[in-house]
């Protein structure tokens, strides 16, 4: 958070305002403040569903994710934008 304040600050110094706004942005999504959502599947595709097959559909999509998302580094830790989870 001190490194995005710090890099929002400067980009300001600098007449940078789109860079101090991706700044402000990274640290709303880190805080919680923003929470960015996407939508899946089309309109009204999962309310044929029971609710067991919904859950089934959820957990296949978690499966297909952790899949594709493998860590970054060796240690197991996954980095974001270059910044490790154990930073």
């Amino acid at each position: 958070m001190d490194e995005l304040e710090q890099a929002r600050a400067q980009a300001m110094d600098n007449g940078h305002e789109s860079a101090a706004v991706n700044a402000t942005k990274e640290k709303s999504i880190l805080t919680g403040h923003r929470i960015e959502r996407a939508e899946i599947g089309a309109p009204g595709e999962f309310d044929a569903m029971s609710d067991d097959e919904l859950l089934a559909s959820i957990r296949e999509r978690f499966a297909r994710l952790d899949r594709e998302v493998r860590p970054a580094n060796n240690n197991g830790s996954i980095t974001l934008n270059g910044a490790s989870d154990d930073e």
